[in-house]
């Protein structure tokens, strides 16, 4: 095989605006150099401002009646938070939390109970938080009971 040659590179750091709008999007750098083999380079991202469920919704699909569960992750990487309490707008659903390994994030689990009517399911979780610039983290709450 060939011996490892190793070359000088580059760091480079991207400065995001504090004003992004909380939520999680993708993003792209694009770096294009003058070397034949790698001239166009594209490094693919995430992006997180405040806190987030992910996914954004607890989606349960069409389901028959009965106890079901599904959850999402609610995180902020790298800044740990508290989630000081749980509500459900409906109550056919239970929700809860469970800290998901760091202090910076939990999965919030819904549980659809046996009393669920037959139709559509559109509810809300509001999780609270002990952050005062988002004290209220909203989960939609989606599905069909057959």
């Amino acid at each position: 095989g060939e011996d490892l040659v190793f070359k000088k590179g580059f760091k480079i750091k991207t400065l995001i605006a504090p004003s992004i709008p909380t939520g999680r999007a993708m993003a792209e750098v694009v770096l294009q150099t003058d070397s034949e083999k790698y001239g166009t380079l594209r490094h693919i991202f995430n992006v997180q401002a405040g806190i987030v469920p992910q996914p954004q919704s607890i989606h349960f699909g069409l389901v028959k009646s009965g106890e079901h569960s599904a959850w999402t992750l609610v995180s902020r990487p790298g800044q740990p938070f508290k989630i000081t309490g749980i509500s459900v707008s409906h109550s056919f659903i239970e929700a809860s939390f469970v800290g998901h390994g760091k202090p910076d994030r939990y999965r919030v689990i819904a549980k659809l109970t046996k009393n669920a009517p037959i139709g559509p399911i559109a509810a809300t979780i509001t999780v609270t938080t002990d952050d005062p610039d988002q004290p209220k983290v909203i989960i939609p709450i989606t599905g069909m009971v057959d």
